[in-house]
């Protein structure tokens, strides 16, 4: 039986063994960063681990390799949400995560950008199922917290829903769920995508999905950005659970071996447990799972600087786009306060305030824009 220690981790110093062991609870925050994460430790380095269930090998970032000295070891296809890549290996003597430790792992290695402006100061790797499968993942998400354990002992499954899962042709673990009134398809359990719900356009199209109102979006993964199209799905359901009200990603030239992906957010309201390559476990948390799920009203897709944000999309429809907001503008004040590295607050998504919302938005060119927010797809 394991304690139920909470621990929040500084990452500016290597944590100590006895801080990434059997069973510690760690404090995390998605919806600010966009990922779950939880410290490891990296030939010795303290590193934050970012779970990713849709990652077959754990990644690093050539910096790491560099840091580490980490030696080469071959290459290997990575398959994405549109192609398959060859990336470098290099072996890892040790990777520890909570209950999981590895020796003499093939790694990947590949640029990390997104991960380290999620997490600035820090140094971030990508841990997949290649550690994974040699422990217990939790997270309850209704008390913010993680942990990477050897065991989920019987008596603590009281009140959880088993979820059957199979395996694609890929190794990715994949259930069945219900999109509206449609036949039950696969999905991909993908916790290291911070999208509720993502699928390939061809299913989209051919069930129909998109005979509604469409608008457009960004993703941004390893494999680089990615235009699509979004709209909302009256109903998801997985086990006996409905979502209500889902936005989904179409995303073209899929080449994942299911239809249909979904990330973390598919699971906000639940606490989870993933025995990988046995059982998955769900209890849901009835108040926030009767909260309607998070959605952009604003229609700005940016990326962060320190002294403003440059926008990298303006979604079809949106309130941005009838303001005539381009990809390229330069946004240095947000209600009369300049942008720089605390403002706004990280984590804070003011496209997903309610809708009504006005926000007063200040171009570098010296445009001002009054942006109502409103549900626009």
């Amino acid at each position: 039986m394991y304690s139920g220690q909470n621990i929040s981790v500084s990452f500016e110093t290597i944590p100590k063994a006895d801080k990434i062991g059997e069973g510690i609870w760690y404090d995390f925050d998605p919806e600010a960063t966009k990922y779950l994460s939880v410290p490891a430790l990296l030939e010795g380095l303290g590193v934050r681990g970012v779970i990713d269930t849709g990652a077959t090998r754990s990644v690093v970032s050539p910096k790491l390799i560099a840091r580490t000295g980490m030696k080469p070891s071959g290459a290997t296809c990575a398959t994405m949400f549109t192609a398959c890549y060859s990336v470098p290996l290099y072996r890892a003597m040790q990777l520890r995560a909570g209950a999981a430790s590895v020796s003499d792992l093939d790694v990947a290695c590949h640029d990390l950008a997104m991960l380290e402006a999620a997490f600035p100061g820090e140094c971030p790797i990508l841990i997949g199922r290649d550690v994974l499968t040699r422990a217990v993942l939790e997270c309850q998400f209704s008390r913010g917290r993680a942990r990477i354990a050897a065991a989920f002992p019987p008596e603590e499954a009281t009140g959880h829903a088993r979820l059957e899962f199979t395996r694609s042709r890929h190794g990715l673990p994949i259930f069945q769920t219900q999109l509206e009134d449609l036949q039950p398809q696969p999905a991909v359990l993908d916790l290291g995508s911070n999208l509720v719900c993502s699928m390939s356009e061809q299913y989209a199209a051919e069930a129909g999905l998109l005979s509604r109102p469409v608008s457009t979006t960004m993703t941004a993964g390893l494999e680089g950005s990615i235009v699509g199209r979004q709209f909302t799905l009256g109903s998801l359901k997985f086990a006996d659970y409905v979502l209500h009200d889902v936005p989904a990603c179409v995303i073209p030239n899929w080449s994942l071996d299911a239809p249909i992906n979904l990330g973390w957010p598919a699971f906000a309201a639940f606490d989870l447990v993933f025995e990988f390559d046995r059982d998955l476990y769900i209890r849901a948390d009835e108040d926030r799972l009767a909260l309607p799920l998070l959605r952009d009203r604003s229609g700005i897709g940016a990326q962060r600087f320190p002294d403003h944000l440059l926008v990298r999309h303006v979604a079809l429809g949106s309130p941005a786009h009838e303001q005539g907001m381009i990809a390229g503008d330069r946004i240095v004040a947000i209600d009369g306060l300049p942008v720089d590295v605390g403002y706004p607050v990280a984590g804070k998504r003011l496209g997903r305030q309610a809708a009504g919302t006005r926000i007063s938005l200040t171009l570098e060119v010296g445009r001002e824009i009054d942006l109502v927010l409103k549900d626009y797809f």
